[in-house]
Parts: C-alpha cells; structure tokens; sequence
C-alpha cells in the first residue's frame, strides 16, 4: 500500500517522501504493537483476526476500504481507524527511529510502580541504547492540521516515565490515499533504563513464545538461515507461516549482539516480512 510520510525532526525541519507498506509487514505491526504480557491465550485470535478484518481492506494501489455497510457508521469508523494509526506508529518508531520494541506505556507504568491514572501516551519504544514515547491516532480526515499536531505532541509528553524524546503519530486520509505526520519533540537528556527495558523484552517474548505454542506447530521448512518457522494450526489463516528467530526459540534474547545484525530488508517482500525484532510472516 502507497503511503505519504511527512516527518517533523527535532529541529523542527520537515521532509516529504512517499513508499510503501506491504500487507504481511501492516498485519505484523497491529498485531504486536503493545503486547506485553506472558499470559496471553487470546494473541493467536488478535492476529488471526487482523488477518481477516484488513485482508479485504488493504489495496496495494490506494487507501484502505471500509466494508460498504459499515461505511457511514462512525464508531466503527474510528474503531478501524484508530488500529490503523497504531500500526504505523509502531513501523514507523521502529523504521525512523530504530526501536526495537514498542510496549504498552501502561505496562511500562506498572512495572516502574505507578498508578494508572491521568494523561498519558500510547507506547514506550525501546531502541536499546534509549527510550521514547509515543501518542498515537488514526482518522478517517482528509487532512489533520498542525495545531491539532501541536496537541497530540503534548500528549506524547505526558506521563510520569523519563524518555529521551516523545513523538505524536498521526495518521489521516486512510480510506483515500493514507498519509503519515510524524512530528518529533525533544525532552531532556536521560539515563537508559535498563531494569524497565530488559523486564518488558521478557514480558513481549514470553508472550511470543506463548501466541507459537498454543497456536502452531514447527515446520521442516528452512528457508530463511537463523530463523524457524511455524505453521498457524488454524485451517482458514490466509497467512500460516510465523518465523521466529533463534534468540527467541532459544530464550537468549537478552543479549543485544544478535538485534543489532538484525538487518531490515529496504524493499519489502509481498512474500515476506522479518521485522527487526526477529519475527516475521510468510505465505
């Protein structure tokens, strides 16, 4: 799918570009974004039915595509919306500004002991040498204005965690030709916090490691080196390859070395996608 990307730096400056996004790397995006908890029987159902709810809807050539008799229906509207927005903050997080991983920032919250209670943003990024925040929205909206940037930008800087910078992603004109503001605010500098980041690695791959065994079974297939691949169990899953990396398999995801010769591949494959925390889809 074409996308227009328009990215705000630290320095205010602005650059316009276009690509493109494949379906196997927006699936892999919305159904990872913000999980972060060991015990959660229900990912295999959230992925299986990201599957489902967006295959009709993902035009290669254009924007998404509402389901005719739920077009003028303005909940699920945003409801679709809002998934949407969230999975582009979470490939963009990771494809402009190297996280590794994007976690709930309530779980974030609850692990360093704070109460869940008043403003704050949608994810806590992990780009292994820093932190940052995250506010994401999604819209059906022809075009969302810089005061309204300026608003989700505070929000993106709300909440009690430290970070090294918090960014507000807005995504807008979905069902048209999908359009990204990417708008960056600085915050202090700080300490990495090591604790926290290292505590919600184990939580996300614990949770992996959970969605692979309840959901498939391992295949003989090796087709891609370090990787192995597992085959949703599920007889109508359009996409039934899951590739997990060793790391993960092998429970020696604490180490950085092997994230970082993650490399992500520029031209994404219709037939592939690894993301660059080592999971990924085939067909």
């Amino acid at each position: 799918m074409k996308y227009q990307l328009i990215h705000q730096d630290a320095a205010g400056k602005i650059k316009d570009s276009c690509n493109h996004i494949s379906f196997l790397a927006f699936v892999k995006h919305a159904t990872f974004a913000g999980i972060n908890t060991p015990f959660f029987p229900l990912l295999p159902f959230r992925y299986l039915g990201f599957l489902w709810e967006f295959a009709p809807s993902f035009s290669q050539s254009r924007g998404f595509r509402l389901v005719p008799e739920l077009a003028s229906d303005p909940t699920e509207t945003a409801y679709i919306s809002n998934r949407i927005g969230r999975a582009f903050a979470d490939y963009f997080s990771k494809k402009i500004y190297g996280a590794k991983y994007t976690h709930s920032y309530e779980c974030a919250m609850a692990l360093k002991g704070h109460s869940i209670s008043g403003q704050r943003p949608d994810f806590y990024c992990d780009a292994i040498t820093g932190q940052f925040a995250v506010e994401a929205k999604g819209f059906s909206a022809l075009n969302v204005s810089d005061v309204r940037m300026q608003k989700y930008k505070k929000q993106s800087q709300t909440g009690p965690l430290q970070v090294h910078f918090s960014v507000a992603s807005v995504s807008y004109n979905l069902y048209q030709s999908p359009k990204i503001k990417f708008y960056d605010p600085v915050n202090e500098n700080i300490e990495y916090d090591s604790d926290l980041n290292s505590r919600l690695r184990d939580l996300y791959y614990w949770s992996v490691l959970e969605f692979i065994e309840a959901a498939s079974h391992l295949s003989n297939e090796h087709e891609f080196s370090d990787y192995k691949t597992y085959i949703i169990r599920h007889p109508f899953a359009p996409i039934k390859k899951i590739l997990i990396h060793r790391a993960i398999f092998e429970k020696n995801w604490s180490s950085n070395d092997w994230l970082e010769s993650l490399k992500r591949n520029n031209e994404e494959s219709e037939e592939f996608y690894i993301d660059v925390d080592g999971i990924g889809l085939a067909k």
